[in-house]
C-alpha cells in the first residue's frame, strides 16, 4: 500500500493545489472584476473628456470668431477713430470760417447805419445844392405849357372869330 499511500498524499496535494488554484483563481476573478470597474470607470472618464475637449474646441471656436469679430470691430473703430479726427478739424476750420463771417457782418453791422446816414445827408445835399436849377427847368417847362395853350386857345379864338364872319349873322 504504499502506492496507495502514495496516491492518496499525490491526490491530497492536487487537491489541496486545486483548492490553491481555485482561490488564485477566485483572486483573480475578483481582481478582473475591479479591473472591469476601473474599466467602466476610466471608459466613462474618457467619454466625459472626449466631450470636454468638443466643447473645448467649440468653445476654441467661438474665441477665435470671437478674436475676429474685435479684429474687425477694432478695425471699425480705427476707422471711425479717423473719420472722427477728420470731421473735428472739418469742424474746427468751419469754426474759424463761421467765426471770421461773424466778425466781418458785425462790422457790416456798425458800419450800415452811419453808412445810410451819410448817404441820407449826401442826397438832401445834393438836391439842396440841384435845388435852384430843378425849380428853374420846372419853371421854364411850366412856362412853355402855359405859352403852348395860350397860343392854342388864342389860335383857335381866332378861327372860331374868322368862322363865324364867314357864317353871318341870323336873319331874322
Amino acid at each position: 500500500m504504499p502506492d496507495l499511500q502514495q496516491a492518496m498524499a499525490q491526490l491530497n496535494g492536487l487537491r489541496a493545489a486545486i483548492a490553491d488554484l481555485q482561490g488564485q483563481r477566485d483572486a483573480a476573478a475578483a481582481q478582473r472584476d475591479v479591473l472591469r470597474g476601473q474599466l467602466a470607470t476610466v471608459t466613462a472618464q474618457r467619454a466625459e473628456l472626449a466631450s470636454a475637449r468638443a466643447q473645448l474646441e467649440q468653445g476654441r471656436a467661438a474665441l477665435a470668431g470671437a478674436r475676429d469679430d474685435l479684429r474687425a470691430g477694432r478695425t471699425s473703430v480705427e476707422q471711425a477713430r479717423h473719420d472722427l479726427a477728420a470731421s473735428r478739424a472739418a469742424l474746427l476750420e468751419k469754426r474759424d470760417e463761421l467765426a471770421t463771417t461773424r466778425g466781418q457782418l458785425v462790422e457790416l453791422r456798425d458800419a450800415v447805419p452811419g453808412t445810410f446816414d451819410q448817404a441820407l445827408v449826401a442826397y438832401r445835399s445834393e438836391i439842396r445844392a440841384a435845388g435852384p436849377q430843378v425849380e428853374q427847368a420846372f419853371q421854364q417847362g411850366l412856362n412853355r405849357g402855359f405859352a403852348g395853350i395860350y397860343l392854342l386857345l388864342g389860335g383857335s379864338s381866332i378861327a372860331a372869330l374868322g368862322a363865324l364872319t364867314l357864317v353871318g349873322r341870323p336873319r331874322g
